[in-house]
């Protein structure tokens, strides 16, 4: 099977003499490299690093300063600024869908307890996490996407396990 690749993130500047890059995600996605990640430069430069492999990462304050193999002077590293880095997608983590809101819009959402909650329609980002807007039999529900509620994620369906005061436990907005 041919793989699949996915950008997940810019390179937003050079850092330093000894070639440094600092990376931003894009589409909001949270920040996906780490060393050992190989990383394909697209588009592609004239002369430098086409193909790399992550060395190091740290945080650089104005997003993550990166180091890859083979980029190791300041001219290498200007030679990559407002490019991106793709990944394949078999190197990225498997619970990738819940943080990417461009896929997640139209996967349905499913309660341990309560079953089928409906389907995500919308996305809100937060600074500490983001919230689902879930439409289906219970109406507009808005779903907090934290790691402790998530129980299971598969390409089409989320299965969470939600607090009590999330999903309405009588009156209006209860399927019969």
């Amino acid at each position: 099977m041919a793989s699949r690749y996915r950008i997940v993130c810019s390179v937003a500047k050079a850092r330093g003499a000894k070639g440094e890059i600092v990376c931003a995600p894009v589409d909001g996605l949270p920040f996906l490299l780490r060393p050992g990640i190989t990383v394909h430069v697209v588009p592609p430069t004239l002369h430098g690093a086409r193909v790399t492999e992550v060395e190091s990462v740290r945080d650089g304050g104005s997003g993550q300063a990166v180091r890859l193999a083979g980029v190791d002077s300041l001219g290498a590293s200007e030679e990559l600024c407002g490019r991106y880095l793709l990944v394949d997608e078999a190197d990225l983590p498997e619970d990738l869908l819940v943080h990417d809101p461009a896929a997640i819009v139209g996967i349905e959402v499913a309660d341990a307890a309560r079953g089928p909650l409906g389907t995500v329609s919308a996305v809100m980002r937060g600074p500490a996490n983001d919230v689902w807007e879930v439409r289906g039999p219970y109406g507009e529900l808005l779903v907090p996407v934290v790691d402790g509620f998530i129980v299971s994620v598969s390409p089409d369906r989320v299965v969470m396990e939600l607090p009590r005061g999330i999903v309405p436990e009588g009156g209006e907005g209860v399927p019969r």
